[in-house]
């Protein structure tokens, strides 16, 4: 199998998905597949959630071509996933990150210096724009976070493009020097998952869209994580917000937590996010490690209710 998996990686192919994650058909059932787009923070709201921010043609369109697509990432596939859910946002050009921009420099001043290292560690430099406290005492600590600004949509879209073949060159690595692992069961900690990870985590920061990011990026997790056969799909909670607050570890153990959410409830009626149980659970696990402003509270990261939650959240699906 070792051997197999190998020649298949040496000739740019990755091992073959587990049948198990195979596209779904067109005459599947999915209407009870929604826990996989709809945030488990607003699993209560059920899969008309997000409604009002023109979701459904995430429902009805992304998630099926998702559930239903094997192919291997590349410039015109994700620009299939990004059109079956936001073709209504374009490429972004010279704005910062809107609107996690007016948030994110409040929310990184609120963590201690050692989570706002934990936080940017492993995102490229050529994303994220850091202003650095030198003062005597500590430690060379992150002062100010933010994205970077870009000088046009072609430049957004070439780093975009560089993110996908630094992430396929990764898989295609692993495979040749390491295939026992790809075999492993799934853990924060394997291989796989590690350089998923680093991809998903990149395209955050990138940011490349002028809205619908949250919701793009969903469906590229779920889209990744049939194709490379680490599960059915994964049932996230505050998938979007916490991404940028916290390590790459604590990113990729949500991840198994979703997926095996998914796997225990795999087309049944009931999203386990609905749970209180759950949710504590989860929250327990994954600490808070700042308190941002941006009203009402999100997931593991917490928010006061010092302004009006309108525009923003709606960039969080």
């Amino acid at each position: 199998m070792a051997a197999k998996t190998k020649q298949a990686a040496a000739q740019g192919q990755l091992p073959s998905t587990p049948k198990a994650f195979q596209a779904t058909s067109g005459e599947d059932d999915l209407s009870t597949l929604w826990p996989l787009v709809i945030d488990g923070k607003d699993a209560s709201e059920g899969p008309t959630a997000y409604s009002a921010s023109g979701f459904d043609k995430v429902l009805n369109d992304g998630l099926p071509f998702v559930l239903g697509d094997n192919r291997t990432p590349s410039r015109a596939v994700l620009s299939e996933i990004h059109d079956h859910c936001c073709d209504g946002f374009a490429m972004r050009s010279t704005m910062a990150m809107v609107p996690m921009e007016d948030y994110m420099p409040a929310c990184f001043r609120s963590m201690a210096c050692a989570a706002r290292k934990e936080a940017i560690e492993g995102v490229p430099e050529e994303l994220r724009v850091i202003t650095w406290d030198k003062r005597k005492g500590n430690d060379g600590c992150p002062k100010e976070i933010h994205t970077r600004p870009f000088s046009s949509s072609g430049e957004v879209q070439q780093e975009l493009d560089k993110l996908t073949a630094q992430y396929l060159k990764s898989l295609k690595d692993l495979a040749i020097n390491d295939p026992a692992s790809l075999q492993k069961p799934l853990t924060q900690d394997h291989p796989t998952l590690q350089v998923l990870v680093t991809f998903l985590r990149s395209v955050a920061w990138l940011h490349p869209f002028q809205d619908g990011n949250g919701r793009f990026r969903t469906l590229l997790l779920q889209h990744e994580i049939r194709r490379l056969g680490l599960g059915p799909g994964a049932y996230m909670y505050n998938n979007n917000r916490d991404i940028f607050f916290e390590s790459s570890s604590t990113y990729a153990a949500k991840i198994v937590e979703g997926v095996t959410l998914a796997k225990q409830n795999w087309k049944s009626e009931v999203n386990p996010w609905v749970d209180s149980t759950v949710v504590q659970r989860h929250m327990d696990r994954f600490q808070a490690s700042g308190q941002c402003h941006d009203g009402g509270e999100w997931g593991s990261i917490k928010f006061s209710a010092t302004r009006s939650s309108g525009h923003a959240n709606r960039d969080s699906v």
